[in-house]
């Protein structure tokens, strides 16, 4: 694989749908999509400020973070610090740090909602996703149930296993960088009313994969795997299914390539925008051809004339089509626009906010012309 770099992609969900509707289905987790909090966060937890959730705690003394979409710091949703993400389910999620140089890890865990029962079937599915910006992924993740709540001294590895759980040999297979399930089912040994969420193998049983260009960054994801968690599930067998996630990936109608993808005044498509087209690859792949159109519209910022800013707009656009087509896209479901510094997502007020505005906008459109 190439070195490559994660960069920014925006994805918009376009319609909702719940998988499940059984009436009355109870989750063992509370607060299983961390909705519930004390306060809005404004910047990523480092033990000094108040917890921000409801019913889950810190394991270690590690410093998992809260996401929600009403933060305007660095914890927001779907751009954060770490990256970028939707959530699965609802306006929030958390983020661990999976590993990290020297067996970094981080935990969460929460108070199941009832001890579950001895020589009972439980069912437990949740989702994870690695970061944008981690400059390493890492292929183990796991859900442990005990009978005594876990507090450990030091932000190191937790020697368990855990009842269910992912162990990749290749850190890179699956959707590395969408949301991937962790999911299983375990007889209940009797008593069991915590749940922790974090990597619990040891560190050369944990697959690893090096982002070379993605240690620049972030600083603090410099040498550590960092993943999001959301929407947790777990429910007795015999009893109704609790409802699952409103996402639906063929509900994803939008790209946003942001300005990381261009330098000022330039069109040239670097080799890093293949790390944001890909989930938009591996989607097409699995669509008729005949069913889509790609819409792609390159914009720049205020700078420069109308007639310079129209044509390096449309260039960029182009750009993003050749590498479509290179990866085997038909060239004739590509549409290419220009629109200059029209439609800027923010105002062109500084300089960062005139980055934001260097951008290409990829809409799969269900209707050729």
């Amino acid at each position: 694989m190439k070195t490559l770099q994660v960069l920014r992609c925006s994805i918009v969900v376009s319609w909702l749908t719940v998988l499940c509707s059984h009436s009355g289905a109870q989750n063992l987790i509370p607060n299983f999509s961390f909705e519930e909090h004390l306060q809005c966060p404004q910047d990523i937890y480092f033990g000094q400020i108040k917890w921000p959730i409801t019913n889950w705690f810190n394991v270690n003394t590690g410093t998992p973070d809260y996401y929600h979409r009403c933060s305007t710091g660095r914890v927001g949703i779907p751009f954060n610090w770490a990256g970028e993400a939707q959530a699965i389910h609802g306006d929030a999620y958390m983020g661990i740090y999976l590993w990290g140089l020297n067996d970094y890890r981080e935990y969460v865990g929460v108070k199941l909602k009832e001890p579950l029962e001895a020589g009972a079937r439980y069912f437990f599915d949740g989702y994870y996703q690695q970061s944008f910006y981690s400059h390493f992924v890492t292929g183990s993740i796991g859900a442990l149930f005990t009978k005594e709540s876990i507090k450990e001294e030091l932000a190191k590895p937790i020697w368990a296993q855990p009842q269910v759980f992912v162990r990749k040999k290749d850190a890179l297979s699956g959707d590395v960088f969408e949301w991937e399930r962790l999911s299983g089912s375990f007889i209940a040994e009797g008593g069991e009313q915590y749940l922790v969420i974090g990597n619990f193998d040891e560190d050369m049983q944990t697959a690893k994969a090096e982002i070379d260009v993605n240690a620049q960054k972030e600083f603090q994801l410099r040498n550590k795997s960092y993943a999001y968690i959301d929407h947790l599930r777990l429910w007795k067998e015999g009893s109704k299914i609790p409802p699952d996630s409103t996402y639906q990936e063929p509900g994803v109608d939008k790209f946003i390539l942001s300005d990381i993808n261009f330098e000022f005044d330039s069109y040239q498509l670097k080799d890093t925008a293949q790390f944001t087209l890909q989930p938009l690859l591996n989607y097409l792949k699995r669509q008729a051809p005949d069913n889509y159109v790609l819409l792609i519209t390159g914009y720049t910022d205020d700078v420069g004339g109308d007639a310079y800013n129209q044509k390096l707009s449309r260039n960029r656009a182009k750009a993003v089509a050749s590498y479509l087509y290179q990866q085997g896209v038909a060239r004739n479901l590509l549409k290419t626009f220009g629109r200059g510094e029209r439609d800027p997502i923010v105002p062109n007020d500084n300089a960062e906010n005139r980055q934001k505005n260097r951008r290409v906008e990829i809409v799969i459109n269900d209707v050729r012309f």
